[in-house]
């Protein structure tokens, strides 16, 4: 890392493994686990975006997600976006970072997750998680 926000990133990592192995940072998942939707204006985002929340080890949750982008899907000016990994979750977050660059925070709320500070670096142009997801399952 040799950025401020990879660096964050791993420092945040890092300070959680420690906690865990402490004990003192154990945050129940069970509540994140589920599939979830990009909602806008009360509506399922015309752009579909969807993320996976499922369980893992060491008190960390398993993301995955596709991101859609349709700019005219007759000329096939349609753009894809993808995320996978496993993360911990610290006061209710998620810091995604991978190894391709993208970078996003995921913060669970009651019913639902909302996602922001997406770099734009998670697919092909215009593809964009940033937005409340409501939980389908």
């Amino acid at each position: 890392c040799q950025i401020e926000p990879c660096i964050q990133t791993a420092y945040q990592t890092r300070l959680a493994e420690l906690a865990t192995q402490n004990g003192s940072a154990k945050q129940t998942t069970t509540a994140f686990i589920g599939e979830y939707r990009r909602y806008y204006n009360n509506q399922p985002d015309e752009h579909t975006s969807v993320i996976s929340i499922k369980p893992s080890a060491n008190n960390q949750v398993k993301v995955a997600g596709d991101g859609v982008w349709v700019g005219d899907a007759s000329t096939g000016n349609v753009n894809l976006g993808s995320l996978e990994g496993e993360f911990p979750v610290i006061n209710n977050t998620i810091h995604y970072q991978d190894e391709k660059g993208c970078q996003l925070t995921i913060v669970f709320k009651k019913a639902d997750l909302e996602v922001k500070n997406d770099n734009l670096q998670c697919g092909g142009l215009n593809v964009n998680f940033d937005g409340v997801y409501r939980k389908l399952k």
